[in-house]
Protein backbone atom coordinates (compact mmCIF):
# COMPACT_ATOMS: atom_id res chain seq x y z
CA UNK A 1 0.00 0.00 0.00
CA UNK A 2 3.08 2.56 1.20
CA UNK A 3 4.52 2.40 -2.59
CA UNK A 4 0.72 2.56 -4.18
CA UNK A 5 0.26 6.10 -2.04
CA UNK A 6 3.58 7.55 -3.18
CA UNK A 7 3.89 6.07 -6.89
CA UNK A 8 0.11 7.00 -7.82
CA UNK A 9 -0.91 9.30 -5.13
CA UNK A 10 2.09 11.72 -6.32
CA UNK A 11 1.89 14.61 -9.12
CA UNK A 12 4.06 13.80 -12.00
CA UNK A 13 7.12 15.81 -10.53
CA UNK A 14 6.52 14.66 -7.21
CA UNK A 15 5.61 17.88 -5.55
CA UNK A 16 2.56 17.48 -4.47
CA UNK A 17 -0.48 14.99 -3.83
CA UNK A 18 -2.60 14.07 -7.22
CA UNK A 19 -6.35 15.40 -6.76
CA UNK A 20 -7.30 13.31 -8.86
CA UNK A 21 -7.07 10.09 -6.16
CA UNK A 22 -8.76 7.49 -9.29
CA UNK A 23 -6.82 4.61 -8.76
CA UNK A 24 -5.44 4.54 -5.28
CA UNK A 25 -6.83 2.06 -2.81
CA UNK A 26 -9.82 3.81 -0.90
CA UNK A 27 -11.60 0.42 -0.39
CA UNK A 28 -8.57 -1.04 1.68
CA UNK A 29 -8.83 2.13 4.42
CA UNK A 30 -9.92 -0.15 7.50
CA UNK A 31 -6.83 0.85 9.52
CA UNK A 32 -6.36 -0.10 13.11
CA UNK A 33 -4.41 2.10 15.06
CA UNK A 34 -1.63 -0.55 15.01
CA UNK A 35 -1.94 -0.94 11.24
CA UNK A 36 -1.94 2.47 11.05
CA UNK A 37 1.42 2.72 13.52
CA UNK A 38 3.07 -0.12 11.33
CA UNK A 39 2.66 2.09 7.82
CA UNK A 40 3.47 5.00 9.98
CA UNK A 41 6.99 3.13 10.81
CA UNK A 42 7.34 1.54 7.18
CA UNK A 43 6.92 5.50 6.04
CA UNK A 44 9.74 6.91 8.16
CA UNK A 45 11.77 3.95 7.56
CA UNK A 46 12.13 4.56 3.87
CA UNK A 47 11.84 8.82 4.92
CA UNK A 48 8.59 9.14 2.54
CA UNK A 49 6.44 9.85 5.78
CA UNK A 50 5.03 13.45 4.60
CA UNK A 51 4.40 12.57 1.22
CA UNK A 52 2.34 9.25 2.16
CA UNK A 53 0.78 10.57 4.71
CA UNK A 54 -0.43 13.61 2.66
CA UNK A 55 -1.99 11.21 0.34
CA UNK A 56 -3.26 9.08 2.62
CA UNK A 57 -5.15 11.81 4.52
CA UNK A 58 -6.69 13.19 1.23
CA UNK A 59 -7.66 9.67 0.14
CA UNK A 60 -9.21 9.63 3.51
CA UNK A 61 -10.93 12.59 2.84
CA UNK A 62 -12.65 10.87 -0.06
CA UNK A 63 -13.64 7.72 1.58
CA UNK A 64 -14.89 10.15 4.51
CA UNK A 65 -12.82 7.95 7.00
CA UNK A 66 -13.01 11.15 9.63
CA UNK A 67 -10.54 8.71 12.34
CA UNK A 68 -7.76 8.11 9.49
CA UNK A 69 -7.50 11.55 8.00
CA UNK A 70 -7.33 12.75 12.08
CA UNK A 71 -4.40 10.05 12.62
CA UNK A 72 -2.67 11.25 9.01
CA UNK A 73 -3.15 14.93 10.05
CA UNK A 74 -2.07 14.22 13.51
CA UNK A 75 1.31 12.39 12.50
CA UNK A 76 1.79 14.94 9.71
CA UNK A 77 2.19 17.37 12.29
CA UNK A 78 4.29 16.00 14.16
CA UNK A 79 6.56 15.11 11.12
CA UNK A 80 6.18 18.66 9.69
CA UNK A 81 7.34 19.98 13.34
CA UNK A 82 10.47 17.36 13.85
CA UNK A 83 11.69 18.41 10.01
CA UNK A 84 11.30 21.95 10.48
CA UNK A 85 13.54 21.63 13.99
CA UNK A 86 16.04 19.93 12.04
CA UNK A 87 15.93 22.03 9.27
CA UNK A 88 16.49 25.09 11.88
CA UNK A 89 19.30 23.51 13.67
CA UNK A 90 21.04 22.31 10.15
CA UNK A 91 20.78 26.13 9.38
CA UNK A 92 22.63 26.74 12.92
CA UNK A 93 25.29 24.02 12.68
CA UNK A 94 26.22 25.22 9.01
CA UNK A 95 26.26 28.52 10.36
CA UNK A 96 28.75 28.00 13.21
CA UNK A 97 30.95 25.74 10.92
CA UNK A 98 31.26 28.56 8.34
CA UNK A 99 31.67 31.23 10.72
CA UNK A 100 34.65 29.69 12.38
CA UNK A 101 36.54 28.49 9.32
CA UNK A 102 34.89 25.29 8.18
CA UNK A 103 33.32 25.53 4.68
CA UNK A 104 30.48 23.22 4.74
CA UNK A 105 27.60 21.90 2.39
CA UNK A 106 24.49 19.56 2.74
CA UNK A 107 24.78 16.03 1.52
CA UNK A 108 22.09 13.53 1.43
CA UNK A 109 19.59 15.06 3.93
CA UNK A 110 17.57 16.95 1.67
CA UNK A 111 17.44 14.28 -1.45
CA UNK A 112 13.80 13.30 0.53
CA UNK A 113 12.61 16.47 0.17
CA UNK A 114 9.96 17.63 1.71
CA UNK A 115 10.85 14.07 3.53
CA UNK A 116 14.20 14.10 5.94
CA UNK A 117 16.16 11.40 6.46
CA UNK A 118 16.82 10.41 9.94
CA UNK A 119 20.67 12.15 10.20
CA UNK A 120 21.77 15.36 8.88
CA UNK A 121 24.72 14.57 7.01
CA UNK A 122 27.17 17.27 5.79
CA UNK A 123 30.57 18.11 3.88
CA UNK A 124 33.62 19.79 4.64
CA UNK A 125 37.01 20.05 4.20
CA UNK A 126 38.30 21.40 7.37
CA UNK A 127 40.39 19.11 9.58
CA UNK A 128 38.21 16.03 11.39
CA UNK A 129 40.42 18.44 14.61
CA UNK A 130 38.20 21.52 13.67
CA UNK A 131 34.73 19.87 13.43
CA UNK A 132 35.37 18.16 16.65
CA UNK A 133 36.56 21.24 18.34
CA UNK A 134 33.65 23.59 16.83
CA UNK A 135 30.73 20.52 17.57
CA UNK A 136 31.70 19.93 21.04
CA UNK A 137 33.14 23.63 22.17
CA UNK A 138 30.35 26.05 20.27
CA UNK A 139 27.46 24.07 19.37
CA UNK A 140 28.02 21.60 23.07
CA UNK A 141 27.70 18.64 20.87
CA UNK A 142 28.56 15.05 21.97
CA UNK A 143 30.59 13.26 19.61
CA UNK A 144 29.21 9.77 19.01
CA UNK A 145 31.61 7.20 19.16
CA UNK A 146 32.83 6.00 15.89
CA UNK A 147 32.15 2.54 13.89
CA UNK A 148 34.50 0.84 11.69
CA UNK A 149 32.58 2.55 8.73
CA UNK A 150 32.71 5.50 9.81
CA UNK A 151 36.02 5.83 10.30
CA UNK A 152 36.73 4.35 6.43
CA UNK A 153 34.13 6.86 5.57
CA UNK A 154 36.12 9.36 7.38
CA UNK A 155 32.94 11.11 9.05
CA UNK A 156 31.94 11.70 12.84
CA UNK A 157 28.59 11.46 14.40
CA UNK A 158 27.53 14.49 17.13
CA UNK A 159 24.37 14.75 18.97
CA UNK A 160 23.33 18.01 19.10
CA UNK A 161 21.41 19.22 22.36
CA UNK A 162 17.97 19.57 21.07
CA UNK A 163 18.64 17.85 18.09
CA UNK A 164 16.96 14.36 18.07
CA UNK A 165 18.28 13.69 14.56
CA UNK A 166 22.09 12.83 14.58
CA UNK A 167 24.60 15.32 13.01
CA UNK A 168 27.11 13.15 10.16
CA UNK A 169 29.93 15.26 9.22
CA UNK A 170 32.05 13.83 6.71
CA UNK A 171 35.44 15.47 5.87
Amino acid sequence: MLSELIFHGDAEDFSSPHTDLQGLPIERLKFNAEEFQQLLKLANTHHVTVRALRVLGNVAHAASNAQLEEWCEAALAKEQTRIANAVEWLNAIMQCLEDCGCPVCVIKSLDHWPDLGSDLDLYTNGTPQQVVRIMCQKLRAQEEPRSWGDKLANKWNFCVPGLPELVEVHV
